[in-house]
């Protein structure tokens, strides 16, 4: 069937998420998508998928924040000791050091000048015994000044952590003047000493864990990182395979892939820097849908002008929600608006996906029509070979009983 031209509908859609992006009306967006999809499906004979843009989502977003995962009426509490060591011994040492470095000292400095005038072996003595004890004086004295500013650092770690079962190293540094790498050196022999009885560093350095369940966490959230990362790593293989273009003569075949796996390429990466669940599930179910389809449209490039529509009208509108929400995701508060706009945004992606499955299945409308039709062809031939009941002689064969 010939295609129908409908050149103003591009820019009409892209016009339409600009107008959203800018009043950040996002629910009458959706409307007009399902319209134009419904639109789209009439141009290519294919019947609207049903329910589309009918299909919500939660408007809740699953992160992985440590520590805030609690069970009913449990209060989290950062599990760190009072007195710190260093809070006895600190100004201890600081005022046994100082006392005994002030006598020591003088001592030294006194029998220095006497021995210069009157040297004797006697005055050696004293000066070989005093010298000694008043640069270990000087030791327990400046050990005792580093214990007391450490046990004073403490506090303020404390302070700034409050009741919170993690926090940000740059926020510890910043509180105590100190640089990000100073701080981890001085958290990880708290974390030696029990002064934070359950505390733990995450691989990078980054955050300090109060908490064996915040950090088991945590864990969690690591190893399904590295595993969503194996499989991101076999999907791009697979990609490779199904993107390649190596072998095809169609010049219009090879341009689709080309700009397919650009699209693939740029959803996955606005998907990986989006930490919610939910919406990554919508863009990994959208990946798989459009790998697909290059994937059949390799075995059936007739079906090329079908996926055009799709690839010019849907696919840029696609990336730019998703670019959008990235931003909106990103912004560190999430007023009443933000969150309504991601909502109505994953309500798209929605729509969007169920078109894209609907556009893959009538890639085989045609091959299901050919075997209904060899069905019915071999069914006749075999019951005129005498070899299965002709359904056409039932009711025949009755009237002439």
């Amino acid at each position: 069937m010939p295609e129908k031209d409908n050149p103003g509908m591009g820019e009409r859609i892209q016009s339409m998420v600009e107008d959203a992006i800018n009043s950040m009306d996002f629910e009458q967006l959706n409307k007009n998508i399902t319209g134009s999809i419904q639109s789209v499906f009439e141009e290519l004979n294919i019947q609207p998928p049903a329910g589309t843009g009918s299909k919500g989502s939660s408007t809740s977003n699953v992160r992985y924040h440590y520590g805030t995962e609690k069970k009913t009426g449990e209060r989290a509490v950062a599990r760190y000791v009072k007195n710190p060591p260093g809070t006895v011994t600190g100004p201890l040492c600081t005022a046994l050091g100082g006392v005994f470095t002030g006598i020591f000292g003088i001592a030294s400095i006194v029998m220095a000048a006497v021995q210069s005038a009157l040297p004797s072996a006697a005055g050696h003595v004293v000066l070989s015994i005093a010298i000694p004890l008043a640069l270990a004086s000087a030791v327990v004295l400046a050990n005792g000044i580093l214990l007391s500013k450490r046990v004073r650092r403490f506090r303020k770690y404390t302070k700034l952590i409050g009741q919170k079962t993690y926090c940000q190293v740059k926020e510890l540094a910043s509180a105590v003047g100190k640089s990000e790498k100073f701080v981890v050196r001085d958290i990880q022999k708290f974390i030696d000493n029990r002064a934070f009885t359950n505390g733990h560093l995450d691989a990078q350095n980054t955050c300090l864990m109060l908490d064996d369940a915040t950090y088991r966490q945590y864990l969690e959230t690591q190893e399904a990182y590295r595993q969503r990362t194996l499989e991101a790593q076999k999907k791009r293989k697979e990609d490779r395979d199904i993107f390649s273009s190596d072998g095809i003569d169609n010049p219009e075949l090879v341009k689709a892939i080309e700009e397919g796996n650009r699209y693939i390429e740029a959803v996955r990466r606005a998907n990986d820097a989006i930490p919610g669940e939910e919406i990554s599930e919508k863009l990994y179910r959208l990946e798989a849908l459009i790998s697909k389809i290059f994937e059949v449209l390799k075995q059936k490039p007739e079906q090329l002008p079908k996926l055009r529509k799709f690839m010019q009208y849907y696919m840029p509108t696609t990336l730019k929600l998703v670019q959008t929400y990235q931003e909106l995701d990103a912004q560190p508060a999430a007023g009443e608006n933000i969150q309504q706009s991601k909502a109505e945004i994953e309500k798209t992606l929605d729509t969007i996906n169920l078109a894209y499955e609907k556009l893959l299945d009538s890639f085989f409308e045609d091959a299901a029509m050919d075997i209904k039709s060899d069905i019915t062809v071999l069914e006749t031939m075999l019951a005129q070979e005498g070899l299965t009941k002709n359904p056409f002689d039932t009711e025949s064969g009755s009237e002439r009983r």
